[in-house]
């Protein structure tokens, strides 16, 4: 036991006493309201912990996810680049060139490019002898030594001619005919090997295109997008680039849409121009709300039924509960709007006069039971204690309730003028419920209306039937009037 100070009458008083001898405050209602608050403000406090700390995790999650894709699509690319590197070609070593250059930075790609730069021109050099050295075999020589010199010079200038001119032009004319022929792969091959070519590069990049649009056409949409990677600034490429992720977009989304991930599939549809992708958007909406309405989220499967262009009988049962669920909880304006919607759909004309009829009637208080509402009402210490003050004046329909303490008579009838002024700063509201009863309406944060506690006259008395806190059943029962 402890000696503690009257929260009323600020005198000393024992923590275990009922009430408190000096001026009646029910000191251990108090003691006990002030425990159960701390114990809810502590349950409160972990929730938000324990919700701050999933949400950082799913990120975390996320983002190690995007990170391992964009990691292995770099090992893909590196490991491909090392094949070619490997190559004794010197246009499968530039190939390589270029997949190293397009991750630079990863690994050691960085390493690799210089060494393909190095292998190039040492392969380059080789081709070349190689080339010379054929030549040399089905050269004839002249056994006259003078004939020898002049054929040897002339030999030389058509020699230099033949190679800077003539060989250079036959392999870009026969990679022309390649590419024309749809052989892709080997006109770039060709075109590699004579760099200097005006018109090479052009068409290397012609190539690329083409063959990048052939495997699109056959859906081999990721090989495509390898080749496209290489042709920055193209923009024939770039939109055949975008044409493709669209493509692979669409094929996850209809994996996505078979297991019934229908958000996950939405997220994948829009914005994506692949051809029908407009229609299985649609379809994919339609699933999700349907998917909304068996989980009674009424007003997000409106929404995607309309985004689905749907008005069929799942979205007239999407109306007609959200209307069922509004007037339930008394927000007849709401109801009303609902059921204007779906007229003919089961019931709808027969709970839409039902809720016109009460909301005409809400807030009609007779005036004989205005006069005998109007006051403060008590139930003794013995019967809980519990206080009401109403005001059913038509400027204030208002009700205050002294919940959680127990008061005497004489501390009711002491603060009668107390309890009168605080009534007039409630922003609840009484209404006629239509069966002899009265409610104090309130709204939740999402501004829709329960039934605090409801009420009636009986005899004498004020009868309140039901509350709306299960931690206020002892409010429950017949008050009397303060005199």
């Amino acid at each position: 036991m402890a000696i503690i100070e009257c929260p009323e009458c600020r005198k000393e008083v024992s923590n275990k006493a009922e009430a408190c001898p000096n001026c009646g405050f029910g000191v251990a209602k108090y003691i006990e309201r002030q425990n159960t608050i701390s114990q809810i403000q502590d349950e409160a406090e972990r929730e938000a912990y324990l919700y701050v700390k999933q949400k950082r995790k799913e990120k975390e999650e996320r983002e190690e996810r995007e990170k391992k894709a964009k990691e292995d699509f770099k090992n893909d690319v590196y490991y491909q680049a090392i094949d070619k590197y490997k190559s004794d070609s010197s246009a499968e070593v530039e190939e390589a060139e270029q997949l190293f250059l397009s991750i630079s930075g990863w690994k050691d790609s960085d390493i690799f490019l210089i060494k393909c730069q190095e292998r190039i021109k040492e392969l380059r050099q080789q081709e070349v002898i190689k080339e010379e050295i054929a030549k040399k075999k089905n050269r004839r020589i002249t056994v006259f030594a003078v004939a020898a010199f002049v054929l040897a010079g002339i030999v030389i200038g058509w020699y230099s001619y033949y190679r800077v001119i003539v060989v250079p032009q036959g392999i870009y004319d026969s990679a022309v005919h390649n590419i024309e022929a749809g052989n892709y792969e080997e006109a770039i091959r060709q075109l590699q090997t004579i760099p200097e070519h005006k018109g090479a590069s052009e068409k290397i990049a012609e190539s690329r295109y083409l063959e990048a649009k052939r495997l699109a056409d056959n859906q081999k949409y990721k090989k495509a997008l390898k080749i496209l990677e290489l042709l920055e600034g193209n923009k024939d490429a770039d939109a055949l680039k975008d044409k493709c992720q669209d493509a692979i977009k669409y094929g996850l989304a209809l994996s996505k849409f078979d297991v019934k991930k229908y958000e996950e599939a939405v997220d994948l549809l829009k914005n994506n121009e692949f051809d029908n992708n407009a229609q299985k958007l649609k379809e994919c909406y339609k699933e999700l709300a349907c998917q909304e309405l068996s989980e009674g989220e009424y007003d997000n499967a409106i929404k995607h039924f309309e985004l689905a262009e749907y008005q069929g009988e799942e979205y007239q049962e999407a109306y007609y509960q959200k209307g069922i669920e509004a007037y339930e909880i008394l927000n007849y304006n709401a109801a009303i709007q609902c059921f204007n919607r779906v007229l003919n759909y089961k019931d709808s004309q027969e709970v839409l006069l039902k809720a016109e009829t009460a909301l005409n009637q809400q807030y009609d208080i007779h005036a004989t039971d205005r006069e005998l509402l109007y006051g403060c009402w008590y139930k003794s210490l013995e019967d809980g204690g519990r206080v009401i003050s109403i005001d059913t004046s038509e400027q204030s329909r208002k009700i205050w309730t002294g919940w959680d303490y127990n008061y005497t008579v004489e501390y009711v009838k002491k603060n009668l003028q107390w309890f009168e002024e605080r009534s007039h700063g409630e922003q609840d509201s009484i209404v006629n419920n239509g069966d002899g009863t009265y409610s104090m309406l309130s709204l939740d944060d999402s501004g829709d209306k329960y039934k605090l506690i409801t009420f009636k006259i009986s005899g004498d008395g004020l009868e309140v039937i039901s509350v709306f806190y299960d931690t206020w059943k002892d409010s429950v029962g017949v008050y009397k009037k303060v005199g």
